[in-house]
């Protein structure tokens, strides 16, 4: 990772990804990077399936910060068990792709109604896990 990529404390997100033809998803996710978008679109050479190769249009729909790891790290957890419970999902991550994309495991197919409880849930992760 390139100079002035991390920042102080981490970031909880809800972005939207979106393949050439059309297709969506959204992630939530967590990061120390400075600004989550340098995350989303990170392509290193330690990154062997980035995600810009799959989704080359991000767009970062909400963030929340917390000044430690644990915090971020309860907070997506939160968020991801709330949505499989209303999904009645065993796990986050709802459709196979042949590469283990990075960050695939907090990818769900795009439906309006779940990236608004998403919207929500991070809301409520402020006051919550802060």
């Amino acid at each position: 990772m390139s100079y002035g990529y991390y920042g102080k404390g981490w970031f909880v997100y809800l972005a939207e990804l979106i393949r050439q033809d059309g297709s969506r998803v959204y992630k939530i996710g967590i990061t120390n990077a400075r600004d989550p978008m340098l995350r989303l679109t990170y392509q290193g050479a330690d990154e062997p399936y980035p995600i810009l190769k799959y989704f080359p249009e991000i767009h970062l729909l909400k963030h929340i910060w917390f000044p430690t790891e644990s915090q971020a790290e309860r907070a997506e957890r939160f968020i991801m068990w709330k949505i499989k419970q209303l999904t009645n999902s065993p796990r986050f991550h709802n459709w196979r792709e042949e590469d283990p994309i990075s960050g695939i495991t907090e990818m769900r197919i795009w439906d309006d109604k779940e990236v608004e409880i998403c919207r929500g849930l991070l809301e409520e992760c402020v006051t919550r896990y802060s």
